[in-house]
């Protein structure tokens, strides 16, 4: 008994989180993608970033791979004060690439906008991927 009561306060400590800090995605867009053009992307993505002045995070692409069973992969993250606003990868499935936009109230909407569509024409222009829009509640894409 003695151990169940001692054990309360780490079992309430758990269950009050705070969830409030969670925010949703803002949009999801998902594009056939060849896994050749991993660095080509990356290297695009580090020049926007440079342009709109937001912090960059590269993840280690060898970590990736381990989930893409060898595929080159990888996982990039675009901050604005502190908040990750796009995260860009293939990661997991390795043919996918899905670009997340999150709005976290800090950068205005519309130039989170332009900065996920700058993103994806130049994708588009450049690799001559085609974007689709991801449902949020489905997961599933329409154009």
């Amino acid at each position: 008994m003695r151990r169940y009561l001692l054990s309360l306060p780490l079992l309430l400590g758990l269950f009050s989180c705070d969830i409030s800090t969670y925010t949703p995605l803002y949009s999801a867009y998902h594009a056939e993608f060849e896994p050749a053009l991993t660095d080509d992307v990356a290297a695009l993505m580090h020049d926007i970033a440079g342009k709109w002045e937001l912090r960059i995070f590269d993840e280690d692409r060898n970590q990736y791979r381990y989930l893409t069973k060898g595929v080159e992969a990888f996982e990039i993250f675009l901050s604005y004060e502190d908040g990750d606003i796009l995260v860009i990868g293939n990661a997991g499935i390795g043919t996918v690439l899905t670009l997340h936009a999150t709005d976290w109230g800090k950068m205005p909407l519309d130039a989170l906008e332009a900065l996920t569509a700058e993103v994806i024409d130049e994708l588009e222009r450049r690799f001559g991927l085609e974007f689709c829009v991801r449902n949020l509640e489905t997961s599933l894409c329409h154009i």
